[in-house]
């Protein structure tokens, strides 16, 4: 596991706010996405492909939302030390 495609991308140089609506249009992506699926959907489990658990929908979405609330709280602590 490595971090090549944040590298290629360049992330670092470039300013916080492009990256944080990007992030932000994505998740709206996801949720319009979401909005559409009958209430069936939610229920259906897959093997997560890395955990090699069983996972509802709903147990990813969380699981993704946790990993996002993690990412967007570092990008704030950094963004207080770094950006005056």
């Amino acid at each position: 596991m490595s971090n090549r495609k944040t590298y290629e991308a360049n992330h670092n140089d470039v300013p916080v706010g492009p990256i944080l609506l990007a992030f932000r249009d994505r998740r709206m992506d996801v949720v319009k996405r979401l909005d559409g699926f009958e209430s069936e959907m939610f229920a259906r489990t897959a093997l997560h492909p890395r955990l090699n658990v069983p996972m509802r929908l709903v147990d990813m979405i969380l699981f993704q939302a946790e990993h996002d609330d993690y990412r967007l709280a570092r990008i704030s602590e950094l963004a207080r030390l770094f950006v005056k």
